[in-house]
């Protein structure tokens, strides 16, 4: 199966860090190929050196072009200066750009719903408390054992309930 969910991180310049989460509507290769375009469309504008809020506004106008199937994509980008830690972000649909700083050996983690709306056999939801208390024995891990507590902690809670959607999770660290 494909799905919709994607991240990406890349340099926009030798100092800034891009770090991108998405969560596209719908199923299936329809989802996946507006994936694909969305991925590109906000890579491309954050490589022109604009603002989170900017390279959304003008993803969203590229993105609704031609859009008759309504497939729309919610997304959070933030762009770090490596050097401060400062990051501008954009949570796609929600509230005004704002920044934060991140200070050294901090974590961002970014993931999409598939995580915190996982269900487990009894159809409870995994929910955010659940996620907050996972990340709290995960402060001095590594990014990569970080991200695997989290998946298995989804998991384990699910116990063996099919998953019914995708699961992103994205940890960045500042070093």
């Amino acid at each position: 199966e494909v799905g919709g969910d994607f991240y990406d991180f890349f340099f926009v310049d030798k100092d800034h860090l891009a770090v991108l989460i998405a969560d596209v509507s719908g199923k299936g290769v329809p989802a996946a190929l507006f994936m694909m375009s969305g991925r590109a469309i906000i890579r491309n504008q954050a490589l022109l050196g604009m603002e989170p809020g900017e390279i959304f506004i003008n993803s969203n106008v590229q993105l609704a072009e031609n859009n008759k199937e309504g497939m729309f994509i919610t997304a959070f980008l933030g762009i770090m200066d490596v050097n401060t830690g400062e990051m501008k972000f954009c949570n796609a649909g929600h509230n005004v750009p704002e920044k934060v700083t991140l200070q050294k050996h901090e974590k961002l983690v970014l993931y999409t719903d598939g995580v915190t709306e996982a269900v487990n056999t009894s159809m409870e939801m995994y929910m955010e408390p659940r996620l907050e208390d996972t990340l709290k024995n995960c402060c001095t891990k590594p990014v990569r054992e970080t991200v695997e507590q989290i998946t298995e902690s989804v998991h384990t809670f699910a116990d063996g309930a099919e998953q019914a959607d995708d699961i992103t999770i994205l940890v960045v660290e500042r070093v």
